[in-house]
């Protein structure tokens, strides 16, 4: 990954977080530019990854994500956001920046319930859940819908971790993948 990939990625979520943190939204016009982006960039042999890497990391971060917004747990801007940092990132590194992204966003949801003094009612939440799984017929718990974080942070967060952090460990190069 070049110097100039690594700056678009960063600007990309760092822009999405201040979009996602201000409107609660992330604009088509952010998001459908930096998924053509990726692929298009991988056909200069100096940018990023190739071709075949940056359209693999674009599904391996789409399709899971479009399996959490069919289930309401993200927006579509979060959808297509990690489709692009994805085409961007590459794939296998976009396995590492989806990793860290969801670190990022279960730190900041249980931050944001412990800070609501919603602790005990999630830990109830969540055995019950436990216990929906392993016990037959056991009804699943209804969950606060109206809990929400600004997602494009965790990815945000996630990429930032997944593209610097290797620069901060001792005898590794300046520059990951």
């Amino acid at each position: 990954m070049t110097i100039f990939t690594l700056t678009l990625t960063l600007t990309l979520v760092a822009s999405a977080s201040l979009w996602d943190i201000r409107a609660g939204r992330i604009p088509n016009t952010l998001t459908y530019p930096a998924i053509l982006a990726g692929p298009l960039l991988a056909l200069l042999p100096w940018a990023g990854p190739d071709v075949t890497s940056s359209l693999a990391g674009l599904a391996v971060a789409l399709l899971p994500a479009l399996v959490l917004w069919t289930l309401g747990a993200l927006g579509g801007g979060d959808v297509k956001l990690l489709a692009a940092v994805g085409g961007l990132l590459g794939y296998p590194l976009i396995l590492e920046g989806l990793f860290h992204s969801l670190v990022a966003a279960t730190g900041m949801g249980l931050t944001l319930i412990l800070w609501r003094g919603e602790g005990w009612a999630f830990a109830q939440r969540l055995w019950l859940a436990l216990m929906a799984v392993v016990v037959p017929k056991a009804p699943w718990p209804a969950w606060n819908t109206e809990l929400r974080i600004p997602f494009a942070v965790a990815v945000a967060l996630g990429t930032a971790w997944t593209l610097l952090l290797p620069a901060w460990r001792i005898g590794s190069g300046w520059m990951p993948g």
